[in-house]
């Protein structure tokens, strides 16, 4: 029961928060205009054709470009300065401690919490980007919509939990991090937003400097992870894969340091909380 209540606060934390709402119409103006600007040349003009391959790199591109690169992570960071700003702003640590909260789940509850309304929210706009940029474009060319319809769920939903929601566990890793490093609500959103920043310039400018290693298993997007779920089940497969020398050992390695990375953060987090006195 203490768990339920400590989930339920969280997220009543966040529907209180008018900076919730105002961050999911931003996400909404973002996904409309992902659709709105296209994702190949002249896919604005009357009787455009959308053949599968080109499908199948929407459903890629409205999720890591529209979304992941920059608007999800923000909206995940901020969901955690709110829940962080009730902590530390009102000290509700301490009341909830003098209760009888333990520490742990006190973190951790909450930590999870936010990774399940963030992919439930990255899901959300995911399919409103995908179905409204098809749906504008007259459909997907060979398909009918109950066809287009059952593969895009799967498409995308495995687009989601293998890249979307790792990648988006990873920030509010780091939004945890530097919050409880500082207990300030101000240097988580700095800390997270700074690292956001420096690596969308860093894979802007600077990507040939850092080596394909790096962007490819050190990123909160990796390029094997993405590439791999990408042509995941279509003609294009076993060529990309071949291309990219990717394997599922890869994919594994790629999951691997954004769920450990993030929940080391996490770890963190419960030992500056725990260390709190009333």
């Amino acid at each position: 029961m203490k768990t339920r209540a400590a989930a339920a606060a969280t997220l009543k934390t966040l529907v209180r928060s008018a900076t919730f709402w105002l961050m999911l119409a931003v996400l909404l103006a973002v996904t409309v205009g992902g659709v709105w600007e296209g994702y190949f040349n002249g896919d604005r003009a009357d009787g455009i054709v959308i053949t599968v391959q080109n499908y199948v790199q929407v459903v890629s591109n409205c999720g890591a470009g529209t979304l992941l690169i920059f608007c999800m992570p923000l909206f995940a960071i901020v969901t955690v300065t709110i829940i962080q700003s009730r902590d530390y702003g009102d000290r509700f640590f301490e009341v909830e401690k003098a209760a009888g909260q333990k520490p742990s789940r006190y973190v951790f509850v909450r930590f999870l919490t936010l990774i399940v309304l963030n992919a439930a929210v990255l899901i959300l706009f995911h399919a409103i980007c995908l179905h409204l940029y098809i749906g504008t474009r007259g459909g997907v060319e060979g398909m009918t919509i109950g066809e287009y319809l059952a593969d895009a769920a799967v498409r995308q939903l495995r687009f989601d939990l293998a890249v979307g929601v790792p990648c988006i566990v990873f920030y509010i890793g780091i939004a945890f991090l530097f919050g409880s490093l500082f207990a300030s609500k101000a240097a988580g959103a700095a800390g997270a937003i700074g690292y956001l920043v420096v690596y969308n310039v860093t894979d802007l400018f600077f990507r040939w400097e850092m080596g394909e290693f790096f962007f490819d298993y050190l990123v909160p997007i990796p390029n094997k992870l993405r590439f791999y779920v990408h042509y995941y089940d279509t003609p294009w497969f076993e060529s990309t894969v071949g291309y990219f020398d990717i394997t599922p050992t890869d994919v594994v390695l790629c999951e691997t340091f954004l769920f450990l990375g993030a929940f080391a953060c996490a770890g963190v987090a419960y030992l500056r909380t725990r260390g709190r006195s009333l």
